[in-house]
């Protein structure tokens, strides 16, 4: 209360802010079918998380803020007086002009993702400071987040959605948070010590299980580090082992502090053994798998954040149970998110709701298919998964009518990836039987859009060689496959080296996906390890671990020597090149 009744700033620019601020309240109050937030008690810095127990439901009714000084193409004709063939090429230059501004608030991103690194070497630095506000000043997802921040505070209710929705639309079409965080997390080969790295190699803290060993045949080891994705907290798996005997299980939450560095605030016991483990949205809560007595999945979930400096017995709450169950997260709006199920047992996929699970497609082939991805191409939330044999996008608003669209006909198993700007799909197929094999990207947000009725765009990636997996760069400028040094003809050997284990030679592919060539990367051999318990499962493990770094510039990976980091163009982008010899997994933040 203290805090709300001193101004923020008394500058004129700050004031005729605000009166903008202001009247954009009255204007949104007086627009017909505008609900206005519900007024709560806001502190001067805080944001709150735009949620509802329902699925997010308005559209985003505002144009993408731009900030080139480049003018808007036709923004000044009535495109009710053209024809059809004058409306299409105008529609085609307005399309032009806004991913030419896309990319270059791409590049503005990726500046300020740099001098905020390099800040932490120089911290105070004069001339980098500045260079950064010059940037902050001119990116309107910062300008977005000021605005919503006064807005907030003055309690201009309206306004304040109207922004949030805004920030919203950029954040989907430009996936690029405004803290940069860029931190590595490394699982030693023994399991017993997790460290967290800066860009450069430099290690900033070492973590070691705390659970009480009694005996020379138990020892403590870690499992399934991943980052929520603010990079604000770090989670993993601490288990007390003999001789390959789990005795107790425990989960661990460290948060960032404001040195850069993480400390525990979260350990408790859990009912069973964890794995895909994941943070949601919003970074509040844990979700993750767990094998059941009876042999099935189960879905659970712990609100860690309630018992963050608190001794109570945190709640773990079991979701859902299948044989086997894959979840994944809404995308549209991280305070507004819900679960989506892919139940094998049941058939089907569900989406959690404020009065429980409910069924919106059944699915025929039992483990043609595992993780459902989330997207929101065309605004809104839509859902990828397999049906009565098409690969569909499914559409979970209203305002789209909930439509399903057929995106591309598949058969064997499927993997399914989409990158994070959600414009962009990458397809893997294999069917054993038959030795057929297909990797194919659907391309753009027309494609992915149930609502549009556009057919999907969709090509086969120009390699001979057999990819077994692969991950969007954060930019969704890059594909990075993993492939074999085998044929398409070579498929049921390369599976059954990857269910084994075995050192097998791979190689590292470069997809650019404006440009659609490939660039052939590093050969190696992948540790078995990796091989055996991840890529497997890279489609949903893509969801809870990232070899790419934050600003799309390097990559890590397994090695059978250890972990590696490799830059894309040497000599540019941040740190050097490095390898660690006593690393079994390893993750870059999310941002």
């Amino acid at each position: 209360e203290e805090e709300q009744a001193t101004a923020p700033c008394g500058c004129a620019a700050a004031m005729r802010r605000l009166l903008l601020l202001a009247a954009a309240h009255v204007v949104l109050a007086l627009r017909p079918g505008t609900p206005p937030l519900a007024p709560t008690a806001l502190h001067r810095t805080a944001v709150p998380a735009l949620r509802r127990p329902s699925l997010p439901g308005p559209r985003p009714a505002s144009p993408l803020p731009m900030s080139s000084s480049s003018t808007e193409p036709d923004a000044d004709v009535d495109t009710e007086e053209l024809t059809d063939e004058e409306r299409a090429e105008a529609e085609a230059r307005r399309a032009a002009w806004e991913r030419a501004e896309l990319r270059n608030l791409e590049k503005l991103r990726k500046q300020a993702f740099l001098l905020e690194v390099l800040l932490e070497d120089f911290p105070g630095n004069r001339d980098l400071t500045n260079k950064l506000q010059v940037i902050k000043d001119s990116y309107p997802l910062y300008r977005l987040e000021k605005d919503l921040e006064d807005a907030l505070y003055f309690r201009l209710t309206n306004a304040a959605r109207h922004i949030a929705l805004q920030r919203l639309e950029l954040l989907r079409r430009l996936p690029y948070p405004s803290n940069t965080v860029c931190r590595l997390v490394a699982l030693r080969k023994t399991g017993d010590a997790l460290t967290i790295y800066r860009p450069n190699g430099d290690k900033v803290k070492r973590f070691k299980p705390r659970l009480p060993v009694s005996g020379d045949m138990q020892a403590v080891q870690f499992q399934h580090p991943t980052f929520s994705p603010d990079g604000k907290h770090l989670a993993a798996v601490e288990l007390l082992v003999e001789n390959s005997r789990i005795l107790a299980v425990c989960m661990v939450v460290w948060s960032r502090t404001p040195s850069g560095s993480y400390e525990r605030v979260f350990e408790s016991a859990v009912p069973s053994t964890p794995f895909f483990v994941r943070f949601t949205p919003d970074g509040q809560s844990l979700c993750f798998l767990v094998n059941s007595k009876n042999g099935r999945v189960q879905i659970w979930r712990v609100d860690f954040m309630k018992y963050v400096g608190n001794k109570e017995d945190p709640e773990f709450v079991r979701l859902m149970e299948g044989s086997p169950t894959f979840f994944t997260y809404t995308t549209s709006n991280p305070g507004n998110y819900t679960l989506v199920a892919h139940n094998v047992d049941e058939r089907g996929v569900f989406v959690l709701k404020k009065q429980g699970w409910e069924k919106i497609a059944e699915t025929q082939a039992p483990m043609q298919w595992r993780s459902p991805q989330c997207h929101s191409a065309g605004g809104g939330d839509n859902v990828m998964f397999v049906e009565q044999g098409w690969l569909v996008s499914k559409s979970l608003v209203k305002w789209k009518g909930n439509v399903t669209k057929r995106l591309l006909p598949v058969k064997g198993q499927v993997y399914i990836t989409v990158a994070p700007d959600g414009c962009k799909a990458a397809v893997l197929q294999q069917e054993l039987d038959q030795g057929y094999y297909s990797f194919t990207v659907i391309d753009g947000e027309s494609s992915l859009d149930p609502a549009n009725p556009a057919d999907a765009d969709t090509y086969e990636v120009a390699t001979e060689k057999l990819v077994i997996a692969c991950f969007f760069s954060p930019d969704s400028q890059k594909l990075l496959c993993l492939t074999m040094q085998s044929t398409k003809g070579d498929l049921q050997m390369a599976r059954n080296a990857m269910r084994l284990g075995q050192n097998v030679d791979c190689q590292w592919l470069l997809l650019d996906l404006n440009t659609r060539e490939v660039r052939e990367l590093d050969q190696f051999r992948p540790s078995q390890y990796y091989m055996r318990t991840f890529l497997p499962f890279f489609d949903s493990f893509a969801m809870t671990m990232t070899p790419w770094a934050p600003d799309s510039a390097s990559f890590v990976y397994m090695t059978a020597d250890g972990l590696k980091h490799t830059h894309l163009s040497p000599g540019n982008g941040l740190g050097k090149q490095w390898i660690m010899p006593d690393v079994e997994i390893a993750s870059w933040s999310w941002c």
